[in-house]
């Protein structure tokens, strides 16, 4: 509500009234002969909750309480004793409790696993002595679960997966499980993963750092979380990605001997991910600390990195070259570019002497360097780095009144931030054409692309470019003489600076 103002919509789900859920138990189970004390009973303790009137239904099923006869369900005689517990946990650990021992364990083995789970895997932490051949097809337990409502075919390629019928299912067969049995099972469950899938450990890699954490093996998870936080970047899930490297943060950080390099890297990764959300003043302190690692450990290539992390911070919190601590950090960053052997941590660099440039008004130095630092980004690979710094390039270009050029330099940032995968980065690409149009004159077309690059930073977390974006539609919506509208806007991005 406070970022998104009156582009956020709530909609609550409203309890189901008396007349409603008695309609839905008569369609779940056409039965005639229900005691109305029970019925009423049912319905006073689902409070409108329909997922709780279903599991009662499919209880009454399971303890053979109600038969279907001449094609209609009947009540039997000792219907009207039933016990239903007065929450959906409570009511869904009855109903586990009722399966029969291998069944349920299987289900709980399953939900170690995950909300989703592979038959091969459950297969291989759960087997079932002489029928090996299940675990290559379907893991015989799995028709149980299914036929009782717990869990549901997900997948079939590139092998039968199934899901947890509801999160809540998914819960209670955990929370069945001692503390001692499930961190047992995470690490069974980690080490079949790894043997079973040895071809796909990055792509599993968030399963695997999550087993060896519960599993109480935090140092085997450090590799797997820095591989899940640099995979989630790649396609543009920053949240997601400073979730992970955050958590392999807090694990170094509680292992005094762990690898320093490694600490370094994660607090890179970690302000990587969440540079457009997380507040200045924790990532400077954070990457003044990993700065600190590196000069000791003289690693040249880490040490410019961390620059690199550290002004793109303070860029962010408004600071520029004027600045005493800026200007010297960037030149320290600089200066090491001709010893640096990550020629794509050099190009950042080079760009971000190009911005600085930029922010003095020296534009034909800021257009050189910006250039050479698309480049160079692109041929490292470093392909939404590059569109951001051709988005810079072409803001520079417009800025001296060279539209043409401009626009072939946003046109190249657009196309190298669809190839990154890096919503972010397109969305930037979207905002400099907006200012671009706007600063061309046409006003119709510099909104389309604005109002495109706004829904796309709300729409992924991106406080900074939504903050942006607020501010460039306030100026656009001015110049149309839409007052008020431009006062909303400006108020927007007044709530997103704070």
């Amino acid at each position: 509500r406070q970022q998104l103002a009156e582009s956020f919509t709530e909609i609550r789900l409203e309890r189901l009234d008396d007349a409603t859920s008695r309609l839905l138990v008569g369609h779940l189970l056409q039965i005639e002969s229900l005691p109305p004390g029970l019925r009423r009973l049912v319905l006073d303790k689902a409070e409108g909750n329909p997922f709780f009137l279903e599991e009662v239904v499919r209880m009454l099923i399971e303890r053979d309480l109600v038969e279907r006869r001449d094609g209609r369900w009947v009540a039997r005689p000792g219907i009207g004793h039933l016990e239903v517990p007065a929450t959906v946990q409570g009511l869904l650990t009855s109903r586990i409790d009722m399966l029969p021992t291998d069944v349920r364990r299987a289900g709980r083995v399953a939900a170690v696993i995950g909300r989703q789970f592979p038959s091969r895997l459950l297969a291989k932490v759960d087997p079932i002595p002489g029928d090996e051949e299940w675990a290559a097809t379907l893991h015989p337990n799995i028709a149980a679960l299914e036929a009782h409502g717990m869990v549901r075919l997900a997948a079939t390629r590139p092998e039968p997966e199934f899901a947890f019928r509801h999160a809540l299912i998914h819960d209670a067969m955990y929370s069945g499980l001692l503390k001692r049995e499930r961190r047992e099972l995470h690490r069974e469950i980690a080490t079949a993963i790894e043997e079973l899938y040895p071809d796909r450990a990055e792509e599993l890699a968030p399963a695997l750092a999550r087993h060896h954490v519960e599993g109480g093996d935090p140092e085997r998870a450090i590799g797997y979380l820095m591989t899940a936080g640099a995979g989630a970047l790649a396609r543009g899930a920053r949240v997601e990605s400073h979730g992970f490297y955050d958590q392999a943060h807090r694990v170094l950080e509680a292992s005094p001997d762990a690898d320093p390099t490694l600490r370094i890297d994660a607090a890179i990764g970690r302000s990587r991910a969440g540079s457009t959300f997380t507040p200045g003043p924790e990532a400077v302190e954070s990457l003044t600390d990993a700065l600190e690692l590196a000069e000791h450990a003289g690693d040249v290539d880490r040490l410019a990195a961390l620059y690199v992390q550290l002004i793109w911070v303070r860029t962010m919190q408004g600071e520029n070259y004027a600045s005493h601590s800026y200007r010297a950090q960037l030149d320290a960053g600089y200066a090491l570019v001709p010893r640096l052997t990550d020629t794509g941590t050099g190009a950042l660099l080079q760009g971000m002497k190009g911005q600085a440039h930029r922010s003095a008004d020296e534009l034909a130095a800021a257009i050189a360097l910006l250039g050479d630092a698309v480049d160079g980004l692109e041929a490292a690979g470093r392909l939404s780095d590059a569109s951001f710094n051709a988005s810079m390039l072409a803001d520079c270009l417009a800025t001296r009144g060279a539209f043409a050029e401009a626009e072939v330099a946003v046109a190249r940032a657009a196309r190298l931030g669809h190839e990154s995968g890096d919503p972010n980065a397109v969305l930037d690409a979207d905002l400099i054409s907006g200012r671009i149009a706007m600063e061309r004159g046409d006003l119709e077309e510099a909104l389309v692309y604005t109002q495109r690059s706004l829904d796309a930073a709300e729409a992924v977390g991106n406080t900074f470019c939504a903050l942006a974006g607020n501010f460039l539609l306030a100026d656009q919506k001015l110049r149309l003489g839409d007052t008020q509208e431009a006062i909303d806007h400006l108020e927007r991005s007044t709530g997103l600076a704070q």
